[in-house]
């Protein structure tokens, strides 16, 4: 919100994925709560509504979560992390794709050298790099 980031996270997921897709998808899902969360307070505090953007760099789990028709490949899918497809629908959120190298949240997951890491805090609304 005002190009800072106002919520994030970094965890192990729970069940096991059996592709990167998957992965992303249950990412998804899980960023969905918590952007419905946020819309809601938003709404509470603001009078304020509008689609959260969720960002995502693997554009199969992006097409997924936009699609309602079920796969061969995701048929195994917990049904849980179908949640997203339904806020998507019901534009409460919106995934938009982002390229890895432009993700943010690529600092909280990977190792850097020191000039990504310094982008990415920028990324975050933490750093200027003006004031270095």
């Amino acid at each position: 919100m005002s190009n800072c980031a106002i919520s994030w996270e970094t965890k192990k997921q729970v069940t096991v994925a059996l592709s990167s897709t998957e992965a992303e998808y249950m990412g998804i899902s899980e960023c969905c709560k918590e952007a419905v969360y946020l819309r809601n307070l938003l709404f509470e505090l603001a009078g304020v509504t509008y689609p959260i953007p969720i960002f995502n760099d693997n554009q199969s789990a992006h097409k997924l979560s936009a699609n309602p028709v079920h796969h061969k490949r995701s048929k195994h899918i917990d049904v849980r992390y179908h949640f997203c497809r339904e806020k998507v629908a019901n534009e409460i959120v919106k995934i938009k794709y982002l390229p890895t190298s432009e993700m943010p949240a690529y600092l909280l997951t990977k190792g850097l050298c020191k000039m990504k890491h310094y982008n990415f805090l920028g990324m975050f609304g933490l750093f200027d790099k003006n004031n270095m």
